[in-house]
């Protein structure tokens, strides 16, 4: 994580958020760049600055983190307060270019509005397809959370581990079902995370099996 390429966190935010939220900032960032794209959305000149301003928090920590090759933890950890601004940048952007299509051809407005109504339910579905794991969400630019898979960080933090132990104890079951012996084994699980995730996990479900069947074990041979 020390050693990860310059534009490791900037690529990573343009894989993570939104690809609608990019597109709006990107939109009101040209709005704040260009004078007559802003008179056509409405824009004050005033307005074009706090635009600019609000796009500086996002671009000036990445620039430094760019420019000195600084850790980056976790992907997005230490850089999550650059996303509620560019929030911001799209909900402007998203605004502007609906009111500047609606002062043009009000049909195209009423269009670019639902366009950007139909994206953002889809983009809900899919938090709600991963709830409780919303923090899996990969834009489709990797295609997505199966595209992203060993390719980029996933369960970093291994909270699926509830699921993972309670699959892995259905697992043993079948399998010791269907062997020739009907002893229960002592199994080993070496855990690719904390040790007190699994152990919590382990000690519920055996609690209610009433036997110890898994054992954490800190190097597997």
């Amino acid at each position: 994580m020390e050693s990860v390429p310059r534009l490791y966190v900037p690529i990573y935010i343009l894989i993570r958020v939104s690809l609608m939220t990019l597109a709006g900032a990107v939109i009101a960032l040209l709005l704040a760049g260009a004078s007559p794209l802003a008179r056509h959305a409405g824009l004050q000149p005033s307005s074009r600055r706090e635009i600019a301003l609000v796009a500086l928090t996002v671009a000036f920590p990445l620039a430094c983190q760019v420019i000195a090759r600084g850790p980056a933890f976790t992907g997005l950890r230490h850089f999550t307060f650059v996303v509620p601004p560019l929030a911001v940048l799209a909900g402007i952007g998203i605004d502007a270019a609906v009111i500047a299509l609606s002062s043009w051809r009000k049909p195209f407005g009423f269009a670019a509005l639902a366009a950007a109504s139909v994206y953002f339910t889809w983009n809900a579905s899919v938090l709600f397809r991963l709830h409780p794991y919303e923090y899996l969400y990969y834009n489709p630019v990797v295609g997505g959370l199966y595209g992203a898979s060993r390719l980029y960080v996933t369960d970093y933090w291994v909270n699926i581990m509830p699921e993972a132990v309670y699959q892995l104890e259905q697992y043993l079951d079948r399998t010791e079902r269907l062997g020739s012996s009907l002893t229960p084994h002592d199994y080993t699980v070496a855990v690719c995370g904390e040790r007190v995730s699994f152990e919590r996990e382990r000690y519920a479900i055996e609690l209610r099996l009433k036997r110890v069947r898994l054992h954490w074990i800190k190097n597997p041979q």
